[in-house]
């Protein structure tokens, strides 16, 4: 962490990270999870669509992840 800290000083985790691009197997598997929220709609809440995925596909919450970036900050 601290090598991250010293070679860009600005680690920030973005929620793009956590939602899968269209048309991808990422999405594909998003889809099957979340049924029918996101298909066939062309606009997404980004921040919705982060806690959908984190939920589903991971065994954190955003606010761990969040904690974890500041202490990253910290170092």
């Amino acid at each position: 962490a601290r090598q991250i800290k010293k070679e860009n000083s600005r680690v920030k985790f973005q929620p793009f990270f956590f939602r899968p691009l269209p048309g991808s197997a990422a999405y594909k598997l998003f889809i099957e999870k979340t049924g029918s929220k996101y298909l066939g709609k062309d606009v997404f809440d980004p921040m919705e669509m982060c806690f959908d995925w984190l939920g589903n596909f991971t065994r954190v919450s955003f606010k761990q992840i969040e904690t974890a970036s500041k202490e990253l900050l910290s170092l």
